[in-house]
């Protein structure tokens, strides 16, 4: 807003907002181990429909979706640009927003598909999905926020596009091959994923994403289908208006003025022409003539000057701006093309007992694999199997694989190491806001922590956990409506020293204690 308008006392009033939305959102929802953000996504994408069936309120808190981070990470950044136009100091921000990227490029990058994973989930160590959200993947390149140039490209070559188009999700859960007759957020995710290929001047990707955009207006309107009900959306038709102004244009917005930076695909030939458009007190008329990614020069009413940016200070009437490209070319990056999405196989469903394990819904045509701490250590060839021998902490789990892809696991088994301690919590301070236990224990080191507890309410309970007065976590407590079933918190690492150690459980201010802790489970990673 403040770009296009130059309207300081918007952006002065957008950045208090902002800032103290985060503020009060800040330290519940950044891990304070890897300083990822926590949750699920709460918005439009298909993945808050397609988690594992078993995950509960409080697995669901535990884990990382790539869009949240990205958009996090995003609006820090934005935030910390708002707060330098201002004199303001946003250092805090910025570096918040860095050590979040550091760690979604550490965690979530998987090496041998070239994407991101769409979300780490697990109860103390990290699954990655097997899909990928193909909006948080745009936003890291058009942001800038994908590790390096060579992981941009490769993330726009190597993501399995449709011919109709990229999937939002992808396996997508959906029920058609066409991504956009069934997801809401699909012509805004095709848009991103034109301006990302744009950005990395991937012109096959382009080429392809635009023509998807201008098939599914050209057909569809603004009309989309969900279970067969048609609705009006219009997000196609504005990532359709942005493909002008941010690819053939090329403009981004500065403080001071715009940079024009067409990319235009060597197919689209001739003179592209966007009249009449607005920007702060004036009025623009732009011609973008040829093909390709790099301007030759550019005429501002006639006169030639000097570099791609034109100062707003020069732009106070009905200007004429003309960009000539320099010869285009065929790009040779390429397109994963797939003819339809591929489903996953269905979650396994696995039963525990001790040193075996039995998977219900086993299917002799799929593959299995036990996974440990993560990783697929070991192939299971019926739907009774022996577990390894493992002397330590560990977290087990099952997952299926067809010849595309792999399941979401089942629900993990937390097999526990030699240490392991349980602490009942005293009834007098089970209900207080603010409650410590002391905890006597062999070794020093990093500890595994859940509380035991019931809820008769139906809302979430959040408590902040410190050990010797260092803040380790935050718990969640899912309201499950009864007090006669006991639930489990998700797990976080604790660091304790040999002996006795103070832990305390204390209600977050934005939470209300609606939950009874009976007891911490303590296991020694």
């Amino acid at each position: 807003m403040y770009l296009a308008s130059g309207d300081r006392e918007w952006l002065r009033y957008a950045y208090n907002v902002c800032d103290a939305t985060f503020r009060q959102d800040q330290d519940i929802i950044f891990n304070d181990h890897n300083g990822m953000v926590q949750g699920s996504s709460s918005d439009f994408t298909p993945l808050t429909a397609a988690l594992p069936a078993w995950m509960d309120n409080n697995e669901v808190f535990a884990s990382y979706t790539l869009n949240n981070n990205m958009q996090t990470i995003g609006a820090l950044l934005d935030m910390a640009n708002m707060a330098d136009e201002l004199g303001i100091d946003g250092s805090d921000l910025e570096q918040q927003a860095y050590h979040c990227l550091d760690a979604v490029n550490s965690y979530m990058w998987n090496e041998n598909h070239g994407q991101y994973t769409a979300m780490l989930y697990g109860q103390s160590c990290f699954f990655h999905a097997p899909c990928c959200d193909n909006r948080a993947q745009a936003l890291a390149v058009v942001w800038g926020l994908a590790d390096d140039d060579d992981r941009a490209s490769t993330l726009i070559e190597k993501t399995p596009v449709t011919h109709c188009g990229v999937n939002t999700f992808y396996p997508s859960s959906g029920h058609s091959i066409e991504p956009c007759l069934y997801e809401k957020s699909w012509g805004l995710v095709q848009g991103l994923w034109n301006m990302a290929a744009a950005r990395v001047e991937n012109y096959n990707a382009l080429r392809r994403g635009m023509a998807a955009l201008w098939r599914a207006q050209a057909l569809y309107s603004t009309m989309l289908v969900d279970g067969g009900d048609a609705y009006l959306d219009l997000t196609c038709a504005l990532s359709n208006v942005r493909m002008t102004h941010r690819v053939i244009a090329g403009m981004t917005f500065e403080p001071q003025g715009i940079e024009f930076e067409p990319v235009v695909p060597a197919c689209f030939t001739g003179d592209k022409q966007l009249m009449g458009f607005k920007y702060r007190g004036a009025t623009l008329d732009i011609t973008v003539k040829g093909t390709g990614h790099e301007v030759d020069f550019i005429l501002l009413d006639d006169k030639r000057i000097d570099g791609t940016f034109i100062e707003a200070s020069k732009l106070n009437k009905r200007h004429s701006i003309v960009i000539t490209m320099k010869e285009g070319h065929v790009g040779s990056q390429g397109v994963t093309v797939v003819n339809s999405r591929t489903l996953q196989p269905e979650e396994p469903i696995v039963m525990w007992n001790g040193d075996s394990a039995s998977i219900f819904n086993y299917n002799p045509n799929l593959a299995y694999k036990l996974v440990v701490d993560g990783s697929r250590h070991y192939s299971i060839d019926d739907s009774v199997f022996a577990l390894p021998q493992i002397d330590k902490f560990a977290e087990l789990a099952v997952v299926a694989a067809n010849k595309r892809c792999f399941s979401y696991s089942s629900r993990p088994f937390i097999k526990g190491g030699p240490d392991y301690y349980y602490t009942h919590i005293p009834e007098a301070v089970a209900h207080s806001e603010s409650l410590t236990v002391d905890v006597n224990v062999r070794q020093a080191g990093t500890y595994m922590l859940n509380i035991n507890y019931i809820s008769p309410a139906t809302v979430i309970d959040v408590r902040t956990v410190s050990a010797n007065t260092h803040r380790m976590g935050i718990v969640v407590m899912g309201g499950l409506g009864t007090d006669s079933v006991a639930s489990q918190s998700n797990y976080i690492p604790m660091e304790l020293l040999k002996g006795n150690n103070a832990i305390t459980v204390t209600a977050h201010p934005a939470s209300h204690p609606t939950a009874t802790p009976l007891s911490f489970n303590l296991f020694k990673k």
